[in-house]
């Protein structure tokens, strides 16, 4: 067999998961997805409904919900690389373990204390 057809092999680690290195995104669209069907807004238009715009309030600052994105989103890569390497069963159990917690996320970030103060009352600030 020529070295042109031989497989190659790899010495790198398999890929994460899809949507390991995602979750905040897929949280934030979530949950403004959730909250715009039922308030009978279309998901397409623009609105200040957005995982950033909830946090804002709390956090206090732009930098502040930035900074935790950040650490959230490096959490869950840094889980996800470690659920690869320890096999195909950890996998399966943080993919679960997750996704159980982007429900819970979504139906809190839905619940009327993280609405936004536009999708409350129907009025933008």
């Amino acid at each position: 067999m020529s070295s042109a057809l031989a497989p190659k092999t790899s010495t790198l680690a398999p890929s994460p998961p899809p949507g390991g290195d995602s979750a905040s995104a897929t949280e934030g669209s979530s949950s403004r997805s959730v909250s715009r069907t039922r308030e009978g807004i279309s998901v397409l238009s623009g609105g200040r409904d957005h995982l950033t715009h909830r946090l804002l309030p709390r956090l206090g600052s732009a930098r502040r919900v930035a900074l935790a994105l950040g650490i959230a989103q490096a959490a869950l890569c840094a889980l996800v690389v470690v659920s690869v390497r320890a096999g195909a069963s950890a996998v399966l159990s943080v993919a679960g373990v997750l996704i159980v917690a982007g429900a819970i996320g979504v139906a809190m970030m839905d619940s009327p204390a993280w609405r936004p103060r536009e999708a409350r009352t129907g009025t933008p600030r």
